[in-house]
């Protein structure tokens, strides 16, 4: 096993304090405000009668996360990519007296030990992982070493606990636990949600993002319905032709891959306007 996890602290990247600032924004609370407050403000947005709100339907927000996702790519010299997931995740976790783990026993919790190609995604992607607040002892990430071509895990596809591999081949790669820590790493790399500290109300925010080496349509003739749309976030559809620009609304995103489609095969094109009518109509 190999090394293969990138790790940078972009806290003072003028970047990131935009993306905070958004974020912070779109919850109404100031992320720079200090600890106590937003955790009495995360606190009661979980209890009011709406909850956490996903903010992957706010289109507006996420457009503008889009944007600076480029521009931090740029500056992290992330290359070589063709493909890149919209909407990002937004992931507003809480650290729980009670273990989540019996809370949620899906064969995919993202607390058990998992690449994320074992649950389907596709073998040539990057994720990327952006802390935006955290607090010490909530929920955080936890990295290993990258699994080998030849290892029978690298190429698994089932339930998290099905995997074959042992947990003594593991070797620990440490995520610093503060606001700022970007981390990319191929998805074959081992990694699971530490669930923190056994309390209630302590916090963390992040941003998550996956990108494609190729387009999102390679293979179409052996694509179906079903694979591109299945789901609005854990299908091919997910997965957008990476912008050279920032678009100002979702119209404007529409119209430049449904330009980049007029030059694809028209089942390219059927696949993406069901994804469309299904998840943006």
């Amino acid at each position: 096993m190999t090394n293969q996890v990138k790790i940078m602290d972009v806290s003072k990247v003028s970047i990131f304090r935009d993306i905070q600032i958004d974020i912070g924004r779109a919850l109404d609370v100031d992320l720079s405000s200090g600890d106590d407050n937003v955790c009495r403000h995360l606190d009661s947005l979980k209890m009011s009668t709406k909850g956490i709100p996903d903010l992957r339907s706010n289109s507006e927000l996420m457009l503008t996360i889009e944007n600076h996702i480029l521009s931090l790519l740029s500056i992290v010299n992330i290359k070589g990519y063709k493909s890149m997931q919209f909407p990002a995740n937004v992931r507003i976790l809480e650290s729980k007296r009670e273990s989540s783990n019996t809370l949620n026993m899906s064969e995919y919790r993202t607390t058990l030990l998992h690449c994320d190609s074992w649950s389907g995604a596709p073998q040539d992607t990057l994720n990327i992982f952006l802390g935006i607040f955290v607090i010490p002892g909530a929920p955080w990430l936890q990295m290993f070493h990258t699994f080998p071509e030849n290892h029978p895990a690298y190429s698994f596809v089932g339930p998290y606990s099905e995997a074959p591999y042992v947990e003594s081949e593991l070797i620990e790669v440490p995520v610093p636990v503060q606001a700022g820590t970007l981390v990319f790493w191929p998805t074959q790399t081992p990694h699971k949600t530490e669930q923190g500290l056994s309390v209630d109300g302590l916090w963390r925010i992040s941003l998550d993002i996956r990108l494609r080496k190729a387009n999102p349509y390679e293979d179409m003739d052996e694509l179906n319905e079903e694979k591109f749309s299945s789901t609005k976030m854990n299908s091919l559809g997910v997965y957008w032709s990476l912008p050279d620009h920032g678009f100002k609304s979702l119209p404007e995103k529409i119209l430049k891959e449904r330009e980049i489609l007029s030059h694809l095969p028209s089942v390219a094109n059927i696949a993406r306007e069901k994804y469309l009518e299904k998840y943006y109509d």
